[in-house]
């Protein structure tokens, strides 16, 4: 009998005895569409009643509720692992609560959210129980008032990070809201907080890689699924700002992007080619390379 699963956004995944692999390649037994995931990330080791997870070499880390691991860290049940962008929820079968069957949740109409009274994980608009914890939402007895929260007001980190608490607060939300094909609903959630880290660039304030590149992901979707161009502006003006090299595989989604919303803009395209010429005095092969497929993508919007 499988003891332990791992929640992946909507779906339960069984972790059999053995070991269990997570990356982009297609050889994983979970496979991730993350710009920021290794072909073969991780590996979770299953052997009786214990989880391991160990990190394999992978470019950006593997943590574990927030905090990024060497080599194999034991899990329990709960405990969340971040690879990429994505994060699995751990979860002991055996010793799991039944679930709430949630009411059907209503589409948000104001850009208000609250945070559940027991978990502080956010709370869809017109949910009476939380999804994750199933608190009740609303008024109970010996329960806390939920707190509400305007959405525009979390463009900043209470430590002064650029952005970082808004996405890590929405993201679950918006990953939930994405699945359920509300792509225009999840636009208006991340369109406040995104726009607040542009801001925040073009007045000098730092970035890290990581925020970066989440930011920039969520950007792109957005892209992909309510197919408005001006996402993919958003991408090459903060890059632009942040002065830094997008990754291969952000360049080649970009490249599919721009030919399938016949993006013809070459303008902030065009500025981020050039600020990298600019800045960097001298480059590697690698990042030869990468300018050379910037450019070759240029041509193509122009040719539009």
């Amino acid at each position: 009998m499988t003891r332990f699963r791992i929640q992946y956004r909507t779906i339960d995944v069984n972790l059999n005895e053995g070991e269990f692999f997570v990356g982009r390649g297609s050889d994983c037994d979970l496979v991730l569409d993350d710009s920021m995931v290794s072909r073969r990330h991780a590996v979770f080791h299953v052997k009786g009643a214990t989880v391991e997870v160990e990190d394999l070499a992978s470019r950006n880390g593997v943590f574990v509720n927030g905090t990024r691991i060497a080599g194999c860290v034991a899990l329990k049940s709960g405990d969340r692992t971040r690879i990429g962008s994505q994060e699995l929820l751990l979860k002991d079968i055996l010793g799991e609560r039944p679930r709430r069957t949630l009411p059907e949740r209503s589409a948000a109409p104001t850009l208000e959210m609250r945070l559940c009274p027991e978990c502080s994980r956010p709370v869809e608009p017109g949910a009476a129980t939380c999804s994750f914890c199933g608190a009740e939402a609303g008024h109970a007895a010996g329960k806390r008032e939920p707190q509400a929260l305007r959405i525009d007001t979390l463009a900043s980190s209470a430590d002064g990070k650029p952005g970082g608490s808004a996405l890590d607060i929405l993201r679950e939300l918006v990953d939930k809201t994405f699945d359920m094909g509300r792509h225009e609903e999840a636009e208006r959630i991340l369109s406040g907080p995104l726009n607040a880290i542009l801001t925040r660039a073009e007045q000098g304030a730092p970035i890290d890689p990581e925020q970066l590149a989440i930011t920039c992901q969520y950007a792109l979707r957005l892209a992909r699924h309510t197919s408005k161009p001006k996402w993919l502006d958003f991408v090459f003006r903060l890059y632009t700002r942040v002065g830094r090299f997008m990754s291969a595989e952000m360049i080649d989604t970009l490249y599919g992007l721009t030919n399938s919303l016949k993006y013809s803009n070459p303008g902030p395209l065009r500025e981020y080619i050039s600020t990298l010429q600019d800045t960097i005095k001298e480059l590697s092969p690698n990042q030869k390379f990468l300018i050379k497929r910037l450019e070759g993508m240029q041509q193509r919007v122009l040719s539009k």
